[in-house]
């Protein structure tokens, strides 16, 4: 067996729930960008803001000048740019198990680089929603001092539901871009060690295949060059045979001999066992 033969047990394969979970992400991204590109248009179709000059903040900040609340272009260049590093991901993710030995390396530092913008990607959301729960919390506080009776009552639960809505949407996607980022992270060093030097049974198994390979190897050699059944077999058929070829055949040889005349040659009863070692 050629160490080619032994090559597909070592090789990567594509790592399908990293692939997969980098899909997601990208078509979470672009719902994300396609939610504050329209609440960008509205700001500047009912407020006559520009896109350098509108705010996000839920609730009753949705007149978008608020200038104390988040930049709304902020958010859809970040999920924009998560949207791209996702796509980035995916690909790096399909190539690394498909090309040639050689470049393997550099499709493992392509998803290694998406693992470390996505997480960047990652880090900016997260602040921007940090700050965006401030202002929420911030401004409903100044409402509901100066409101009373039923109204009051009313903006608590209103703070309290835009709160937790914002709170939700950024624990959400934080959970899928991070989980992503892991799956895609983790089993590349595994990988790499499997395919550039396997180890416990497998590194085992590899010894002991190669041991054998070698031990073939000088055996094909001594028949090919002294024994005359592989001669034989060769020039008669047209093609090669293994060791465990001719040594059937020279089994087969062995019980026709017997079969024939040894014990009268010989003066003696051979068994089959004798011719074997003779």
């Amino acid at each position: 067996m050629s160490t080619s033969q032994l090559e597909p047990k070592l090789e990567p394969k594509l790592d399908r729930d990293a692939a997969m979970k980098s899909v997601l992400c990208v078509v979470l991204s672009m719902c994300g960008f396609m939610y504050y590109f329209w609440a960008l248009e509205r700001c500047i179709a009912l407020y006559g803001t520009k896109w350098n000059t509108s705010y996000y903040a839920p609730g009753k900040s949705q007149s978008c000048t608020d200038d104390k609340a988040m930049p709304i272009v902020a958010y859809a260049t970040l999920y924009m740019w998560q949207a791209i590093m996702s796509l980035f991901g995916f690909v790096a993710l399909c190539c690394y198990p498909s090309v040639r030995t050689w470049a393997r390396t550099s499709a493992a530092n392509m998803t290694i680089w998406y693992c470390v913008l996505l997480a960047l990607g990652v880090l900016g959301i997260f602040i921007l929603d940090i700050l965006t729960l401030s202002r929420v919390h911030n401004e409903y506080d100044a409402l509901i001092s100066e409101a009373v009776g039923d109204q009051k009552e009313g903006l608590e639960y209103e703070l309290w539901m835009n709160f937790s809505l914002q709170l939700f949407l950024m624990f959400a996607q934080t959970f899928v871009y991070w989980n992503s980022i892991w799956d895609a992270w983790w089993p590349m060093p595994v990988e790499r060690a499997a395919e550039e030097k396997p180890t416990g049974e497998a590194q085992r198994l590899v010894q002991e295949q190669e041991a054998v390979e070698a031990e073939e190897e000088q055996v094909d050699i001594a028949v090919e060059e002294n024994n005359p059944v592989f001669k034989r077999l060769k020039s008669l058929n047209g093609r090669g045979y293994t060791w465990q070829h001719v040594k059937d055949q020279e089994n087969a040889d062995a019980k026709n001999h017997l079969a024939r005349d040894d014990t009268y040659e010989y003066g003696r009863g051979d068994t089959f066992a004798h011719v074997e070692q003779q």
